[in-house]
């Protein structure tokens, strides 16, 4: 299986918009550019974050209340587990912190 990911319309406008702000924008002003709710701006920025593309930090902002603000890193996707993977990982780890299988999961 190709690990290749082919970005959206919407991922790639965003990444742009990220590249090319002065100052690093927080979630509320990548919601406004793309015109879409600040809950959907924040699992379209996580997942920009987990692929690589975007890396995130926490400062005060204008309100003096802590924002996560994001910063374009690349444009090359980092490796990362497939979701099968890491669930079979998951399962794993869970099995080795509950040594008496009192949960019932099998192997």
């Amino acid at each position: 299986m190709n690990n290749e990911h082919v970005l959206t319309p919407l991922q790639l406008k965003c990444i742009n918009y990220v590249r090319g702000c002065e100052k690093p924008p927080n979630r509320k002003e990548v919601a406004l550019y793309l015109s879409i709710s600040p809950e959907a701006a924040n699992g379209l920025l996580a997942r920009l974050e987990f692929y690589g593309y975007l890396k995130s930090f926490t400062e005060r902002g204008k309100s003096k209340q802590m924002e996560r603000f994001y910063v374009f890193v690349s444009m090359k996707r980092t490796k990362f587990q497939s979701a099968e993977k890491r669930k079979n990982t998951l399962k794993i780890n869970f099995m080795y912190n509950d040594p008496f299988n009192l949960s019932g999961a099998r192997a």
